[in-house]
């Protein structure tokens, strides 16, 4: 019998800039990053939408020329206030169509 096929809907949130990474802990260890990039990255996260992946201006102009990009317009990000952000997808597919 074939397993049941699964369904996975993940949304992603890109940024880019410095940050500082670390090992945390004393009986377990854990690797961790920190900084704005990253809590900037958290927050294209969940300001997306599933089955696509939700980038900052930052990361758009370094990828244009290798993706399809389609602006948000301006899009409150808490900690940061309204700022444009972007769509990333595959080149040669419809900005509407989202990512399996």
């Amino acid at each position: 019998m074939a397993p049941a096929a699964t369904t996975l809907d993940v949304s992603i949130g890109i940024s880019l800039g410095p940050c500082v990474g670390g090992v945390i802990g004393k009986k377990k260890f854990c690797y961790d990053l920190w900084g704005d990039t990253i809590n900037q990255a958290s927050r294209m996260e969940s300001n997306g939408e599933k089955g696509h992946i939700h980038v900052t201006k930052e990361v758009a102009r370094e990828l244009n020329t290798y993706f399809l990009l389609e602006s948000r317009g301006n899009v409150f990000i808490k900690g940061k206030g309204e700022i444009e952000t972007f769509w990333l997808f595959p080149r040669g597919e419809s900005p509407h169509h989202t990512i399996s």
